[in-house]
Order: structure tokens, then C-alpha cells, then sequence
């Protein structure tokens, strides 16, 4: 069940932020975007993982759950077919469906979408109008706290990089081997991540950052955050 947050802490970013367009004009895409945002009051939860139907709320679940009711609003099919790439490079994915079920893989996100979405992101985050308008709601539903909790694992994963870096070589090969176990997720941790403070949601985001370091775009996802934060700080 744990790599499944992964995977949708991952689609979820996606779907709130993306903007290369295969058909459409930059200015339909930013409405797009802005309708999602602005209609976040009207998102329902529609569960994406196989057998799973609680619903820890808007507000308060975690980036699996605000996913499972963003989908109701933008999907990922969606967000792929305005591309003229895919959004993954490699992995369990398609254009057209998110592979939750894979055990030993993952999706590689593509260079290009990240370094499009970073370029697209800093140009929303500059009208000041929009930003001040939906700050209210973002925060209602807890998504500018989610960002700072994942920044601040981000932060974590540079001041205890060695760290990182064996935890990393102990995933790779448990993928390759096929010896990763799903509480794994939970064992292997910086020991900053295992206390109190991070109990519940630090690994979600360790893993995330774990995995776009191997695909290439930890720096680029985490530009994209921190402009995010300092347009809505």
C-alpha cells in the first residue's frame, strides 16, 4: 500500500501543475489549472487504489487521498493526451493508466515534463492576482502544507546524504532482486525520518524523493515547489 502514495504523491503534483500542451494554448491550459483550483470545493473522492474505499477527508489525508478527489476534477488521461511526450519515460505507466500494483518498479518521470512544468509554474506564480485569490483555498485543503512537509524531507535527504544515498543503493537492489517488501517502505529510513515529528507521512515523502533522484528530476521537482512556496508564502 505504500508504494502507492508514492506513486500518487507523484500524480498529484502532476495533475495540480502541469502545462506543456500538445493542442492547446498556453492561456486554455492556465484556465484549466485555474478551474481545478478554484473548484476544489467541488471535488469528490473517487479511490484509484484496488479495494481500498475510506476516505481520510480532503484537508486531512495525505497526497494519496487529495489525488483520489483531484481525479474527479482533472484525471491523468487527461493531463496526457494535451502532451505530445509522455509524461513517463519508463516504468509500470502508460499514456493512458497509472500502474498501482507494481511491486519492483516505478514511473521515471521524463526530463522534459519537469523542465516544462518548472518554466510553466514560475510564469502562473508571477500573477500576483491569481495567487492571492486561491492562496484561501490551497490552504483550506492543506496542499501549501503539503509542499513545506515535502521540502522539508527534501532539506533532510541533502543534510544527511550519505544517508540517503546508502538507503537508495538498498532500494535499487531490492527492485533489481525482487526483494523489496511492501513494510520496507517504513524500515528504510534516514533515522531523522523515523521519529515522532515525521511518524505517518515522512516516509511517503523520503520515497518520493528517493525515486526522483534515480530518475534524474529531484532538483528540478523541487524548484518547482519552492516556487510554488515562495508565491504563496
Amino acid at each position: 500500500m505504500k508504494s502507492k502514495k508514492y506513486i500518487a504523491a507523484i500524480a498529484l503534483l502532476a495533475v495540480l501543475s502541469s502545462f506543456s500542451v500538445k493542442k492547446c494554448s498556453k492561456n486554455i491550459v492556465v484556465e484549466k489549472l485555474a478551474y481545478v483550483i478554484e473548484n476544489l470545493d467541488k471535488a469528490t473522492f473517487h479511490p484509484i487504489r484496488t479495494g481500498w474505499k475510506f476516505d481520510y477527508g480532503f484537508s486531512k489525508g495525505g497526497a494519496l487521498n487529495k489525488f483520489e478527489y483531484i481525479r474527479s476534477l482533472f484525471s491523468f488521461q487527461e493531463l496526457q493526451e494535451m502532451l505530445d511526450y509522455s509524461i513517463y519515460v519508463s516504468g509500470p505507466h502508460t499514456d493512458s493508466s497509472l500502474n498501482l500494483q507494481s511491486k519492483f518498479s516505478f514511473g521515471h518521470y521524463n526530463p522534459r515534463f519537469v523542465s516544462d512544468l518548472k518554466l510553466h509554474i514560475n510564469q502562473l506564480t508571477e500573477n500576483k492576482s491569481f495567487v492571492e485569490h486561491t492562496k484561501p483555498i490551497l490552504e483550506k485543503y492543506n496542499f501549501i502544507k503539503l509542499l513545506q512537509d515535502y521540502q522539508l524531507v527534501y532539506n533532510e535527504t541533502k543534510l544527511h546524504e550519505s544517508e540517503f544515498n546508502s538507503i537508495k543503493k538498498l532500494y535499487v537492489d531490492g527492485l533489481r532482486n525482487r526483494t523489496w517488501e511492501e513494510n520496507s517502505y517504513s524500515m528504510y529510513l534516514s533515522e531523522t525520518i523515523k521519529t515522532g515529528a515525521y511518524l505517518n507521512w515522512g516516509e511517503t515523502s523520503y520515497h518520493f524523493w528517493l525515486r526522483r533522484d534515480i530518475d534524474g528530476t529531484k532538483e528540478g521537482w523541487n524548484e518547482i515547489i519552492t516556487a510554488i512556496l515562495k508565491a504563496y508564502q
